[in-house]
């Protein structure tokens, strides 16, 4: 028997982030099931495209741009709809609404992957449905500082508490510690399931590494990522100067402006690598990954990627939340604390190190029952 599913999804899949990244790995795991019709709708705000390793040969696609006039209605609705957040509503788009409504019928199951297009769930109120959460949303207002902030936790508190309340609702979410925390602010259980891990990281062999070297790794055109680069660059990196002869620091991924990117290039031990197809033999030839998150909701795929690179990671306690495992993980509370950290890891770090970190990490994350194509797969079965 066919299945019918539609999943809409607040970014294109790809390569380019850890979210995009999650999106396509999950589409080409469920494209390999033949017993499944699956429509994937996707809002591009940057005309990105989505792009596969293995494109499912039972799926249709459909990029949503949102026009002009589109987003002057959305800043209508931002004021009209005051008690709603923002983040919700930025993605509303009435020909999607309208197909909802025309097409609810036609599909077995519908799945929101991310937060952001969980406003969709409203008008698909009594069909059954996944609710794919990356972030809990109140949690990731209630770390931001200001007035207007508190206005927005509290509108994420209330938007959150009335699409995770529809009936016919599973939600999914990336630990037991968002789990809990849905639990106690809306008082509805969901599932924990595991981050996909890129086939390029199985394929890693760890026969070598780059003696003090570091690297910091994400999406810098994220505000999170990007301050806990300036704290970096700011508060740690030069006591590693005073402290520490000849290292490397190499900087991963995309978003950086090209003058900033000019301006770091001055020092001559930091590396600039941008948007890199397969970044994890960087990261597996690294002594060390550096994380200084001070804001964010979430499981890190930083951190999660480093682990399974067998790379020790150094950061804050924002950085590794909701993470079960505790080897290989490094809490710094200070520019010092990372200095002194990062010394003893330069001196403790080998090819042993590696490989039995990154060995012992595999095999606490290989559960295939905790991934979201298996679960699902198996829930259209029963």
């Amino acid at each position: 028997m066919k299945h019918e599913i539609l999943i809409i999804s607040a970014f294109p899949p790809s390569k380019k982030t850890a979210g995009q990244n999650f999106t396509r790995m999950f589409l080409e795991s469920l494209g390999i099931n033949r017993d499944l019709n699956i429509t994937h709708l996707y809002f591009s705000f940057n005309n990105d495209s989505a792009e596969y390793d293995k494109k499912p040969k039972n799926m249709e696609e459909v990029k949503i741009n949102n026009s002009i006039v589109q987003r002057f209605i959305n800043y209508i609705l931002y004021i009209l709809l005051f008690f709603i957040n923002p983040l919700f509503i930025k993605r509303l788009n009435f020909k999607l609404i309208l197909f909802l409504l025309k097409n609810k019928r036609n599909y077995d199951l519908f799945i929101l992957n991310y937060s952001q297009v969980f406003i969709y769930s409203l008008f698909i109120p009594n069909e059954k449905k996944i609710l794919i959460a990356h972030d809990v949303i109140y949690q990731l207002f209630s770390r931001k500082k200001g007035f207007i902030w508190k206005i927005f936790k509290y509108t994420a508190f209330l938007t959150e508490k009335l699409v995770l309340s529809l009936p016919n609702t599973e939600i999914f979410t990336f630990s037991k510690k968002d789990k809990a925390l849905i639990d106690k602010l809306y008082k509805k259980s969901s599932n924990v399931i595991h981050l996909y891990l890129p086939e390029e990281i199985y394929n890693i062999e760890i026969n070598h590494y780059d003696k003090k070297s570091i690297c910091m790794f994400g999406a810098w055109n994220r505000r999170e990522n990007f301050e806990s680069l300036i704290f970096f660059i700011e508060k740690i990196y030069p006591l590693l100067n005073e402290e520490i002869q000849e290292f490397k620091v190499r900087v991963i991924g995309p978003g950086l402006s090209e003058d900033f990117i000019k301006k770091i290039k001055k020092y001559k031990n930091i590396e600039v690598y941008g948007f890199v197809n397969n970044p994890y033999k960087i990261i597996s030839e690294s002594q060390i990954l550096v994380a200084p998150l001070f804001e964010g909701a979430g499981v890190k795929v930083k951190v999660i990627e480093s682990l399974a690179c067998g790379t020790p990671v150094v950061g804050t306690e924002i950085a590794f939340e909701g993470i079960e495992f505790d080897k290989g993980l490094y809490l710094a509370k200070s520019p010092t604390e990372y200095v002194q950290i990062i010394k003893e890891l330069f001196n403790d770090v080998d090819l042993k190190y590696k490989n039995e970190l990154r060995m012992e990490f595999l095999k606490f994350y290989q559960d295939y029952e905790k991934k979201l194509d298996y679960i699902l797969i198996k829930k259209l079965q029963e």
